[in-house]
């Protein structure tokens, strides 16, 4: 739509159209207590939050907006998430351990504090995430390198009891590194203060990846409780009180039947395999870069009613066949911009860091690197937020 959606006007304008002119619904329609799921990143919903309370004041309830359920999406969310902790672990580049410090050993681009590149951003995190729990079990089993722990397990454990062995140092790596920061304080040297705060940081993030790729809408409503928290600190209060306006909907609002739409309405699998679900937002900007792909080679020529009509509506059409194309001329991808990097030699690189500056090591007494912490992202305001959730 050329509409300029960066207003109240614009956003009221792009709603407006999508349900008269393309959904076709009449005003009356909107008369009874019906609601319509509008969906978008943060500044989107501020903006519809903003509409309703500007046209409170109107006679209809199509113009009052009463029917708009406003819902953060859960792809915006990801992005935000992942650049907050990378923020909250940056650091300084002469700092052992610190993402700035990593980031010039791996030589790393697009990888700034203020705004990453969140394909990037996500793979160096995973890799850093990676490393630190290898070394963590390298020491609490005690060898040296991670290749000895198998024939080190199975020269002294049966396959039941090695199962039960292994299940024993998971409890005790959760009581030791999974916990609040004073607690960590008390035992660790800071650096391995920050590491354990950074594992259980992107463990978080993990798990609320890893329930979106699997479609698990109670794992996600259960890690929303606790992103929530850490969304209550430095430049991300918005989000943070969207978040609690969220959780607080989810628990004493909705009914489980409005509850069921949102919840379906955030994840998308077009491709019906298992474990293939990706945000609806996400979805949505693969439509609009390939939307911008089409017009950017067709030229500003193109109208904005064929664009509309013909091209968006389309748009997925167009990129299978551009696809089958490539294959059937076997032509060479032309870019590289999100090109793969090795985890594996990010890994050991890391690990080869970490091992030398003694990070994640087995002395448990404070001092070591002269490091500064990091915030503990979920302890500063849980213990208000924790009232809430009760």
């Amino acid at each position: 739509m050329h509409i300029d959606q960066s207003s109240l006007e614009g956003n009221l304008q792009v709603i407006q159209k999508i349900m008269r002119e393309v959904l076709k619904l009449p005003e009356d329609w909107f008369d009874d207590d019906r609601r319509i799921i509008v969906g978008g990143d943060m500044l989107t919903i501020a903006r519809v939050r903003g509409l309703q309370n500007v046209l409170g004041l109107d006679e209809s309830r199509f113009l009052q907006f009463l029917w708009v359920e406003p819902a953060m999406q859960l792809f915006h969310l990801q992005m935000n998430l992942c650049s907050k902790i990378l923020r909250a672990h940056y650091g300084n580049i002469t700092t052992p351990g610190s993402m700035a410090f990593n980031i010039a050993r791996l030589n790393r681009k697009r990888l700034k504090s203020d705004k990453p590149c969140y394909y990037t951003a996500v793979e160096f995190l995973r890799n850093i995430y990676e490393a630190m729990v290898v070394r963590v079990w390298e020491v609490e089993l005690g060898v040296d390198k991670l290749d000895e722990i198998e024939t080190h397990l199975s020269t002294e454990h049966s396959e039941d009891s090695m199962r039960t062995f292994l299940q024993e140092h998971v409890e005790g790596i959760v009581d030791k590194y999974l916990v609040s920061k004073p607690t960590l304080v008390t035992t660790f040297a800071n650096a391995n203060v920050n590491a354990a705060l950074f594992i259980r940081d992107m463990t978080i993030f993990i798990e609320l990846c890893d329930s979106i790729k699997k479609g698990d809408v109670g794992r996600i409503e259960e890690v929303l409780k606790i992103v929530t928290i850490m969304f209550q600190s430095g430049t991300t209060r918005n989000y943070g009180i969207e978040l609690l306006r969220l959780n607080y909907a989810i628990h004493h609002v909705w009914s489980e039947q409005r509850k069921n739409a949102i919840f379906s309405s955030w994840l998308v699998n077009n491709r019906g395999e298992k474990d293939a679900w990706i945000p609806a937002d996400l979805y949505q900007e693969h439509n609009n870069l390939l939307t911008k792909t089409i017009h950017s080679a067709k030229g500003s020529n193109m109208s904005w009613e064929t664009m509309a009509g013909s091209v968006s509506t389309n748009i997925r059409m167009f990129s299978k066949i551009a696809s089958k194309m490539d294959s059937q001329y076997e032509t060479p991808d032309n870019s590289s911009f999100h090109s793969v990097v090795s985890a594996e030699t990010d890994v050991q690189n890391i690990l080869l860091s970490l091992r030398a500056y003694g990070i994640l090591g087995k002395d448990p007494r404070p001092g070591g690197l002269d490091v500064p912490l990091v915030d503990d992202l979920v302890d500063l305001l849980g213990r208000l937020s924790s009232t809430f959730f009760d």
